[in-house]
């Protein structure tokens, strides 16, 4: 019995993992097509990393810091119109 409800809950908190993700998702494709750098950087950890590996700049470069990630993906998606994210 107790291995039912412990799959139970895994699987409701995997639909919630899943639905966090997709809810995080629209608001960064929201944010990029609206190209605000301050809108990016709020969804992202004050202290976070982002490492772009050909996905936006079409060269390796880092950037730290959420206002900094922010401003280099918000530059960035004039040129890359990045969007149609979704969870596999």
């Amino acid at each position: 019995m107790d291995d039912v409800r412990f799959s139970v809950h895994e699987i409701q908190a995997a639909g919630q993992a899943r639905r966090e993700a997709e809810a995080w998702l629209f608001s960064f494709e929201a944010a990029l097509r609206a190209g605000d750098a301050s809108q990016i950087g709020i969804l992202f950890h004050d202290k976070c990393y982002w490492r772009d590996v050909l996905a936006f700049t079409w060269h390796l470069s880092s950037a730290e810091g959420n206002d900094t990630v922010g401003l280099t993906l918000a530059a960035a998606q004039a040129r890359t119109d990045a969007r149609q994210f979704r969870v596999p």
